[in-house]
């Protein structure tokens, strides 16, 4: 995908990482992770 600089990437995540809820601190990050890899691999 680099070397023809075109492709496609499926990142599957929840609204977790958005809105969190008490006790998965741990699984939002996770999520909010997944959401900023997926915005900076798109630039």
């Amino acid at each position: 995908m680099v070397r023809i600089r075109h492709g496609r990437m499926v990142f599957i995540s929840s609204v977790m990482g958005a809105a969190g809820r008490r006790g998965a601190g741990n699984y939002a990050a996770s999520k909010a992770g997944l959401v900023g890899l997926a915005r900076s691999v798109a630039r």
